[in-house]
């Protein structure tokens, strides 16, 4: 459900690295998420979708 916090540590720590990473690269290497920007920024919000992903498909078994 959009909204609940998750009660794993590891999901939470995962979550706060991607951001960590994110925000870091758009303030220092002026990365932008749209649909045009480069190959790492992409790159990793295909990770971060994909984590989401499994843990959300590993909690429904």
């Amino acid at each position: 459900m959009p909204g609940v916090s998750s009660g794993d540590r590891r999901v939470q720590l995962i979550g706060l690295a991607f951001f960590v990473v994110a925000a870091v690269g758009t303030v220092v290497y002026d990365w932008d998420f749209s649909g045009d920007s480069g190959a790492v920024p992409t790159a990793l919000a295909l990770v971060a979708v994909a984590v989401a992903i499994a843990v959300t498909l590993l909690r429904r078994r």
